[in-house]
């Protein structure tokens, strides 16, 4: 193989959370932003399709493309950091097609309603051809401090392990604690399968008529990290209720956004934020099980 090194997924290190699948309507630009919010030095890794500035002498146009060739997010490249700039990493693929897919690991920031700044860091190869117009996902690193065995168990949340074993990750997720925290985070746009589920209410059923037939749905892994973000977050009650075995809603909380709660929050211990939650959470025992949200 001559020219630049080719990488089908370009995503063989345990340090990088799956993120969303690039296809059209995909949330990439929050994705992308949830990344700089959480942590501006944050690294991401995208397949960028790179054009040839129309001179032939460097860089055109660059996008995050979907399979369909749909343009997803235009993104505004910056190679200084790099030690060989892009243009001479691409100009022999750009021998054979004007607009070039590579993997490019960088830091993003928002620019204005169309773009998104990417400051790339590493060039790490270009799309193999033979998935040029398959699928494919967006990646995000974890925390360089990131737990190996917390890593370990998000890797092991998907449908493809035994359902034994992803119990067991969810569990230590669960007893990480506030080391969890941004592990599950980096992982927020997880779109593997976690399991599979039927989604019909056979509790209304009217007896005698036959079983509604079952409609299985997908649970994502992202599902399952809000879930256990959730658990670690938000604390339980601070003293015993009365609510009859029966509340209004099982959630007790709804928080629209993680990383922009505890964006707002970082330099806190879990301890101080299940101190200020504890009222919220006390509030909606009290009421029966009522929702109430934060940071909405």
């Amino acid at each position: 193989m001559s020219g630049p090194e080719r990488h089908k997924h370009a995503a063989p290190e345990r340090f990088f959370a799956h993120g969303p699948l690039l296809e059209e309507g995909c949330a990439l630009r929050a994705w992308l932003l949830d990344s700089e919010l959480l942590d501006p030095t944050a690294i991401v890794r995208l397949p960028v399709r790179v054009s040839r500035s129309p001179q032939g002498l460097g860089l055109g146009t660059a996008a995050v493309v979907a399979p369909s060739g749909a343009r997803l997010l235009d993104l505004a490249l910056d190679d200084t950091a790099l030690g060989i700039a892009l243009a001479d990493h691409l100009r022999r693929a750009w021998t054979e097609r004007p607009d070039v897919d590579a993997w490019l690991e960088g830091l993003v920031s928002d620019t204005d309603a169309s773009t998104v700044s990417f400051a790339i860091r590493r060039f790490v190869g270009l799309v193999d051809d033979a998935v040029r117009s398959g699928d494919r996902n967006a990646w995000r690193a974890y925390p360089e401090d990131a737990a190996p065995e917390l890593i370990a168990a998000v890797d092991d949340l998907a449908l493809s392990f035994p359902v034994e074993r992803r119990r067991a990750a969810r569990y230590t997720l669960r007893a990480g604690g506030e080391r969890s925290l941004p592990v599950l985070l980096a992982a927020l746009g997880d779109e593997r399968v976690h399991a599979r589920r039927d989604a019909v209410n056979r509790q209304n059923a009217f007896v005698g008529n036959p079983p509604p037939a079952p409609q299985w749905i997908d649970v994502p892994v992202s599902t399952v990290i809000e879930d256990l973000l959730a658990a670690i977050a938000i604390p339980g009650p601070s003293r015993a209720f009365d609510h009859r075995g029966k509340v209004l809603s099982t959630q007790v909380l709804s928080i629209p956004s993680w990383p922009r709660f505890l964006a707002r929050r970082r330099g806190r211990s879990l301890a101080e934020v299940h101190a200020e939650l504890q009222p919220l959470v006390d509030r909606y025992w009290e009421l029966g099980g009522v929702t109430q949200g934060v940071d909405g």
